[in-house]
């Protein structure tokens, strides 16, 4: 198995959780990562796209451990996770243990976290793309992700070329910038 990374200094990086986002409930049970396709699409087109895990599947795992929860496809791009801290359940504290890890990696230049829980947030964090716990990531969430990251290749094509990759199932493909 390929396990370099194929994110560089300069990629947009997705924080990602997983609950709500990669896996919902299904009669009282999780189905997990049932809704990675939409993800495993995106990261085909833009390689460069790093994964930073916030999912609380962190606490007690390593990154080695985190990568193997997660479709081959996607490994090479989780290029770390957040620290757990005490507070990462609080109000904000999600958004807070995000933003401890870029002062701790200044060269990522775009970024956006992708989760279902609206308080781990800030009311006012523009970089951030809610789902639905009972959805998870779907083409909404990847249109999203596209635009506040700026992610121009999907939004070049012209309109025949946009019509046939909905066609053929491809998805319909605020970001912190410093």
């Amino acid at each position: 198995m390929n396990t370099a990374n194929k994110a560089t200094n300069s990629s947009p990086v997705i924080f990602l959780d997983f609950d709500g986002v990669l896996q919902t409930p299904a009669l009282g049970h999780w189905i997990e990562m049932e809704h990675t396709d939409a993800l495993e699409q995106l990261v085909a087109a833009f390689p460069e796209l790093g994964i930073v895990v916030t999912s609380t599947h962190r606490e007690g795992r390593s990154l080695a451990e985190l990568r193997l929860l997660l479709p081959e496809s996607l490994r090479s791009n989780v290029i770390g996770a957040t620290e757990v801290t005490a507070l990462g359940r609080a109000a904000g504290g999600r958004q807070r243990e995000i933003e401890q890890w870029l002062q701790a990696h200044p060269w990522v230049t775009a970024w956006v976290a992708v989760d279902d829980e609206q308080a781990l947030f800030r009311e006012t964090c523009d970089w951030l793309v809610l789902t639905h716990k009972w959805i998870g990531w779907d083409e909404l969430t990847t249109a999203e992700v596209v635009r506040l990251l700026g992610l121009s290749r999907i939004r070049k094509l012209s309109a025949p070329e946009f019509v046939s990759r909905l066609a053929d199932g491809a998805p319909c493909t605020g970001v912190g910038h410093r």
